[in-house]
């Protein structure tokens, strides 16, 4: 009986600590407020914060931009040829700032190669993950922030 209640007490204590990391405030970049309202973004917040780091993540983890080129790639067009309809293609400021916001582009992936999309004519190159590697990523990521 004694074993029993401390097995309870034990699972108890473990449950409510992963339930208490779930729970905390999700840190999410600035870009994010491109792409949720600020109302949707605290709703998320309060309620799934799961859902708020999962598209935080995709923003900021999908690709990134650089001057050299990985090993195995399949190259695109201008990345500013991708543009979603109303956003723009603000090319200095992915350079500056060594990243871009996914969801302003219509971009491809590839399931084990990198897609890689020239920033105009600049020597910058937007790199998208292969798909098996975001994923391992985004999953051990996932795990290691409690969701």
């Amino acid at each position: 009986m004694k074993k029993t209640i401390l097995i309870f007490a034990a699972i108890c204590l473990l449950t409510s600590g992963f339930a208490q990391n779930s729970n905390q405030p999700v840190k999410f970049d600035p870009m994010l407020y491109d792409v949720l309202t600020p109302e949707r973004i605290e709703l998320y917040q309060a309620e799934t914060p799961s859902k708020l780091w999962d598209i935080n993540y995709d923003l900021l983890h999908i690709g990134y931009v650089s001057s050299e080129l990985p090993k195995t790639y399949v190259m695109m067009d201008n990345i500013c040829n991708h543009v979603s309809p109303g956003k723009t293609c603000n090319t200095a400021e992915m350079i500056a700032s060594k990243k871009f916001n996914r969801f302003h582009y219509s971009i491809q992936s590839d399931e084990h190669k990198y897609v890689v999309y020239p920033i105009d004519n600049t020597g910058f190159y937007v790199i998208i993950l292969p798909n098996d590697l975001y994923f391992q990523q985004k999953q051990e990521a996932m795990k290691k922030a409690g969701f």
